[in-house]
């Protein structure tokens, strides 16, 4: 199958059911495609957050629960990008969830990413918070989280950095970082 947000934001409920992606789920042409509920992917779909046009386009979890798959965002453009709002789990228990290379998830102040079992983050992870208005962005380790691909887990403050105290916070269980930066 093949879902698109082009040129505005196309929401995916799923409401209490699991949908299965068996094939591509994508923004791109300054497209938001905003997920809630719970997407599997772990029989080989994909999520990509694309802008060839020079603008930005975003796969936005809203409280949605990603079950493993592949995610893909624009190397080029760092805007383009799986963003959370206000919470979103990436679940690798049984199967991984790949964010692939040049590919960037990011988690601003008040909104939180969980992760559970595997992640193989080629990527980058970026958990910026904003320290002047105390907006904590947050990445929940689940019970035993694997962290392999060589990626990136960048902890940096995406607005008003002056005179700002650390806004990140990485919590939950046992994580392995097997060789990420």
């Amino acid at each position: 199958g093949f879902i698109e947000a082009t040129n505005g934001t196309l929401l995916v409920d799923t409401g209490a059911a699991v949908v299965a992606n068996f094939g591509l789920m994508e923004a791109v042409t300054h497209g938001t495609l905003e997920l809630r509920g719970a997407i599997d992917s772990r029989t080989g779909g994909v999520l990509v957050a694309s802008d060839g046009a020079g603008g930005t386009s975003t796969v936005l979890l809203d409280a949605a629960t990603l079950l493993g798959g592949a995610i893909t965002t624009d190397a080029v453009d760092p805007g383009s990008a799986l963003r959370v709002t206000t919470s979103g789990t990436l679940d690798g228990t049984a199967g991984a969830v790949t964010l692939t290379a040049g590919s960037h998830a990011i988690i601003d102040g008040n909104e939180s990413l969980t992760l559970l079992g595997t992640l193989a983050n080629h990527g980058t992870v970026a958990i910026g918070g904003d320290g002047v208005y105390g907006n904590v962005a947050t990445l929940l380790v689940g019970s035993a989280v694997n962290l392999s691909g060589g990626g990136t887990v960048a902890l940096a403050e995406h607005v008003n950095p002056q005179n700002a105290t650390a806004t990140q916070l990485i919590t939950g269980g046992a994580l392995e970082n097997v060789d990420n930066t």
